[in-house]
């Protein structure tokens, strides 16, 4: 069963990036749907896209310092190469703060998949820190469970909770980190 929806999801997802591409080709759109594809693992699509991107803006520094990088190491995450997504964002942290906190999410997912749960509790907090440079990021509260992982800290997933509390009871997240929450209570 699990292949079939994971199937059903890549056709979705599919299909939804194409018809966004074919609407409105700008970088912006380009860029966001080829970093969805590589969080996906669509690496083959998401490598095409983002060379596009690289041929027609060779010289664009957005692309090349923040969102090339991060584009790769989504697939390189997705790969479980953790250490060279890690790598790949080093080059982002310069020019992070007009990421909307992508860059700085993903390395702490790729620092709590290390188990450097101090690392990565520091880059949540780069999020929680500093909600006003992307007020309505979905990221924000990924963050308080981002770090309520990595600090096994009881109240950070309360804080998530409270977020999401008008949420849908059976997103995966939040499933998830009711069953982490149950187990730290015990």
């Amino acid at each position: 069963m699990p292949a079939k929806d994971d199937s059903t999801l890549r056709s979705v997802l599919r299909a939804q990036t194409n018809k966004a591409v074919s609407l409105e080709k700008g970088q912006i759109v380009v860029i966001t749907v080829a970093l969805a594809l590589a969080i996906a693992g669509q690496t083959d699509e998401a490598e095409r896209l983002l060379k596009e991107l690289l041929t027609e803006r060779p010289k664009d520094t957005l692309l090349k310092h923040l969102w090339a990088p991060t584009i790769r190491a989504a697939i390189w995450f997705q790969a479980g190469k953790i250490k060279e997504a890690i790598e790949e964002l080093e080059i982002t942290e310069r020019l992070e703060k007009g990421g909307e906190f992508i860059p700085q999410y993903l390395r702490g997912l790729a620092f709590l998949r290390l188990n450097r749960n101090w690392d990565a509790a520091r880059e949540f907090d780069k999020i929680l820190n500093n909600r006003g440079e992307a007020p309505l990021s979905s990221l924000y509260p990924l963050a308080h469970l981002g770090k309520a992982r990595a600090t096994k800290d009881i109240s950070e997933y309360e804080k998530f909770f409270e977020i999401w509390k008008d949420a849908d009871n059976d997103m995966p997240a939040l499933v998830e980190a009711r069953k982490e929450y149950e187990e730290l209570s015990k």
